[in-house]
């Protein structure tokens, strides 16, 4: 038996056959700005990010909190995220990437489309990290660097696994990704 992400061996995410599961989650993430079931999905009033599948609560804080943003545009330009220091996550925290048009992961020439604090990413002197979203790793920032693919659309999932009382409370905030020219 092969774990391929355990075995740096480039991962296909997207499951033979069937894409149904996806085709379900690239709409709730299209309709992001919509209220499901008498609730709300945006995480915080003034950004991007979305929270659709939560599964921490202040009652049960070991479940990930999971928050989505969305990118219309094309993966060649430069974005960058910003995470402010002491990101509220007990276990550990992943910024992943999919394809706008069937969810799955982003097939960017990575290893696997994600970065987390497993990785070490390099943080600045204030203690926040700034990860970098674009084609080619910029140079000596090659730790913070996730690669997009030219052409294709991509969203980002921010999970925070072991959410801390910061996150539950929503007192600790992400930056959103911003397009830097």
């Amino acid at each position: 038996m092969k774990f391929p992400d355990a075995s740096g061996v480039p991962v296909d995410m997207l499951p033979i056959g069937d894409a149904t599961a996806f085709d379900a989650l690239k709409k709730l993430v299209d309709a992001f700005d919509e209220v499901v079931s008498a609730r709300s999905f945006r995480m915080y009033p003034d950004c991007r990010w979305v929270n659709p599948m939560a599964d921490a609560t202040a009652e049960k804080p070991s479940g990930k909190l999971d928050l989505s943003w969305r990118r219309a545009d094309r993966g060649g330009a430069l974005y960058t995220l910003s995470l402010p220091k002491d990101v509220p996550a007990a276990n550990f925290w992943s910024v992943t990437l999919y394809e706008a048009e069937n969810a799955s992961g982003l097939a960017n020439g990575q290893p696997l489309p994600s970065l987390g604090s497993r990785d070490e990413p390099i943080r600045n002197p204030d203690g926040s990290t700034e990860l970098h979203l674009l084609p080619e790793a910029p140079e000596g920032k090659e730790r913070n660097w996730l690669a997009t693919v030219p052409g294709k659309g991509f969203f980002a999932f921010l999970r925070l696994y072991g959410p801390t009382g910061p996150a539950l409370a929503k007192t600790w905030k992400s930056g959103d990704i911003t397009r830097t020219e």
